[in-house]
């Protein structure tokens, strides 16, 4: 392991350092992020695969107040995405990270969670999958505050059952509603993102930073 500590703090793991598009990257990176004033730490990784107990302690390590990211070298997995995530909120390719600095830098100030579009699509297909083999997985949260402008309570409780990965006779049953009240909201709530099944509704979720914690 190694750390730099500047107004951003970087640390690399798994040698990561060697790696020339690591220091590319982080030319790109570090300006972005010095600009905010705030503490984020910058974590470098090659690949989540190959961690150790004593680098998953690092990563487990913050402080009050930092915002943390994890930038990977080496294409990785929806599985091992939701892994990094029990770490820090955002995760993200160098190749993204670089392409897309204002979408990262947007990410830290509103101190939300990010994942690249080209991952989202994949992690929610897998989040669903899960769900539907009723494996034990991290329960994926609304940000409330997000959305309230948008959709109504009642639409909001439907789109927390939804990334929960309840069909529409376990939301009636949990919500007390009709089936046919269900309905009428599911459709609502399609209507307004554009989308036409659940799978995309996760997406889209994913993909407009209204998902506050995966934990």
């Amino acid at each position: 392991m190694i750390e730099t500590v500047s107004p951003i703090k970087v640390t690399y793991l798994q040698s990561v350092h060697e790696d020339r598009q690591v220091h590319v990257c982080q030319q790109t990176v570090t300006p972005v992020l010095e600009q905010l004033a705030r503490p984020v730490h910058v974590i470098y990784l090659l690949h989540p695969s190959g961690l150790t107990d004593e680098e998953r302690d690092v990563l487990k390590a913050g402080y009050p107040g930092e915002q943390k990211m994890i930038i990977l070298t080496s294409p990785v997995t929806p599985d091992q995405i939701l892994d990094m995530q029990n770490y820090a909120p955002i995760v993200l390719s160098a190749k993204y990270a670089m392409s897309f600095p204002s979408a990262m830098r947007e990410a830290v100030i509103n101190q939300l969670p990010h994942v690249e579009p080209d991952i989202s699509a994949l992690l929610a297909v897998r989040i669903s999958n899960l769900k539907e083999k009723k494996k034990r997985l991290s329960r994926i949260e609304l940000n409330g505050a997000d959305i309230r402008d948008s959709f109504k309570p009642q639409e909001i409780e439907v789109l927390q059952a939804i990334l929960d990965g309840s069909d529409t006779k376990q939301i009636s049953e949990d919500l007390y509603k009709a089936h046919s009240t269900v309905n009428t909201t599911l459709s609502k709530i399609y209507r307004k993102m554009n989308v036409t099944c659940r799978t995309a509704v996760i997406t889209e979720c994913i993909k407009r930073g209204w998902v506050l914690s995966v934990r």
